[in-house]
């Protein structure tokens, strides 16, 4: 099964409560925005995380997928 990389950007800087939640993915700030990267190995992985997103409370901006690291 092929892995793919994606870009998850939100908007707000990432708290202790969103670095708990995603303690396995990379975490950047840019600007007054987050960029969540991750590694998932299918469609219902990245559900997951943007669902884990919406209980959050936080504002989806951009969903991308990126080249292999």
């Amino acid at each position: 099964m092929a892995v793919i990389g994606y870009e998850i950007r939100v908007k707000g800087l990432a708290g202790p409560m969103t670095r708990a939640a995603f303690p396995d993915l990379d975490l950047r700030s840019e600007g007054a925005n987050t960029v969540l990267r991750v590694q998932i190995a299918d469609q219902a992985a990245l559900h997951g995380a943007l669902v884990r997103i919406q209980n959050l409370g936080m504002e989806l901006l951009e969903v991308r997928p990126v080249e292999g690291d």
